[in-house]
């Protein structure tokens, strides 16, 4: 039986490596397509909400993913996911103007790649809960393997036969994911399960059903609690300044003179040590009893590393920081899940976890056409990097306030008791 759960535990988190690296990897790597949709207008605020909008809906559409992996599960949410996103993309074949890309290649797409991911994640804490502060980062390693996967790719692709050709491949390997989501068996419940879910059924009125469902979807009272909030805060500039980089870098790298397949092989860097950071964590993880701090340094870190780009680089140099920061945007994002499961709850992970998506989808959204104004603005790419560096790093020591408010929750709780204790003394 043990043998058997763990076999199946492998499965899960080999397919949500694969569904990570084919989405997010995809996604990570628009600006490469975004340089050539710079043919359809000459401002690149303008162009940049193309790529905004897809990686915004990636992330933002998380609470409706979350909502339909509770409500139909794991399988069918990733195999729509796997036609949208791919109609999505070879829609955006035939596009003649922006307009059309925005909502083709940003908002079909961007949905589609959100109904893939989101339940990626999902489905790897449902079955591999005793495995979770392992699996978990390892299947999120798949971002990083599909930014190195997918540079080098699309920029060959799109020199060979142009950017079109190149979009309806994208297709095609997004039209992949609905084999793999067919491959998820959904969990099967006990029969003690079904017998209370019955019992349930049969004493709950149509109306107080309806309530209780959506409440525990939404968990609506995540948005009350100050830690999640902040958390939250956390995400949004997180992804501004993320963003600001990933969609900047090959603008820069073609601003330098740098040829396609060094540029190519720059965002590779990033995914591979975002993959290495990854597996680092994941292996380092069992040895913190809380996550917080293994979370908060490299996310100021890799805003300080943004920061040298204002000055003008080498190659070297630049693999040498895209290194440094892909390695501590992998151990970064590898704690996401795990900081949500142990400050609210594995049972609140689908609806956390889905909140946590939109406010990076929002980072995601500001942090493109942003950086793109910033250019249109200075024509320089200085302003870009430093603001995208200072708002990381002030992203990161916002998390410093999650332990704060523990203490001062139990600081609190404390004072409390001794109050009713010596209340309690004095009536007696």
């Amino acid at each position: 039986m043990e043998a058997t759960r763990i076999g199946q535990c492998i499965f899960v988190t080999t397919i949500s490596f694969i569904l990570q690296a084919t989405t997010v990897g995809h996604s990570f790597c628009s600006g490469i397509y975004l340089l050539h949709f710079q043919l359809f207008s000459e401002y690149r605020s303008t162009v940049w909400w193309i790529g905004s909008l897809n990686t915004g809906l990636l992330f933002g559409a998380g609470p409706v993913a979350s909502l339909v992996v509770n409500q139909l599960g794991t399988r069918f949410t990733i195999i729509t996911g796997g036609i949208v996103s791919s109609l999505g993309l070879a829609l955006a074949t035939l596009s003649t103007n922006v307009i059309h890309l925005y909502f083709t290649y940003g908002l079909l797409t961007g949905i589609g790649f959100s109904f893939i991911y989101i339940p990626s994640v999902v489905m790897v804490a449902e079955h591999c809960k005793r495995y979770v502060k392992i699996t978990l980062p390892i299947s999120s390693a798949g971002v990083g393997i599909g930014s190195l996967v997918f540079a080098p790719l699309l920029t060959k692709l799109i020199n060979y036969y142009g950017w079109r050709s190149a979009l309806f491949v994208s297709a095609s390997i997004m039209l992949q994911c609905c084999v793999l989501g067919a491959l998820v068996k959904p969990l099967k419940k006990s029969v003690k399960d079904e017998q209370e879910h019955s019992i349930f059924l049969f004493k709950t009125s149509v109306k107080e059903k309806i309530y209780n469902t959506l409440e525990s979807i939404a968990s609506l009272s995540l948005l009350t609690d100050a830690k999640f909030l902040i958390l939250l805060l956390n995400n949004v500039l997180w992804n501004i300044g993320n963003l600001i980089f990933l969609v900047t870098l090959p603008d820069y790298n073609k601003a330098i003179n740098l040829p396609d397949w060094k540029s190519a092989w720059v965002l590779s860097t990033v995914g591979i040590c975002s993959t290495l950071g990854r597996f680092f964590m994941g292996c380092g993880a069992k040895c913190c009893k809380r996550h917080i701090w293994p979370y908060l340094i490299p996310n100021v870190i890799s805003g300080i590393l943004l920061l040298f780009y204002p000055f003008r680089l080498s190659y070297t140099m630049n693999i040498i920081l895209c290194s440094g920061y892909g390695l501590l945007f992998g151990a970064q994002i590898g704690l996401l899940a795990l900081i949500t499961v142990e400050e609210f709850g594995l049972e609140r992970l689908p609806a956390a976890y889905g909140y946590c998506m939109f406010a990076d989808g929002i980072g995601a959204l500001i942090g493109p056409p942003l950086s793109g104004l910033l250019y249109d603005i200075t024509h320089q790419h200085v302003v870009s990097f430093v603001v995208g560096g200072a708002v990381t790093v002030f992203s990161g020591l916002l998390i410093i306030l999650l332990p704060i408010i523990d203490r001062l929750k139990r600081s609190t709780t404390e004072n409390l008791t001794t109050v009713e204790t010596v209340v309690d003394a004095r009536q007696t």
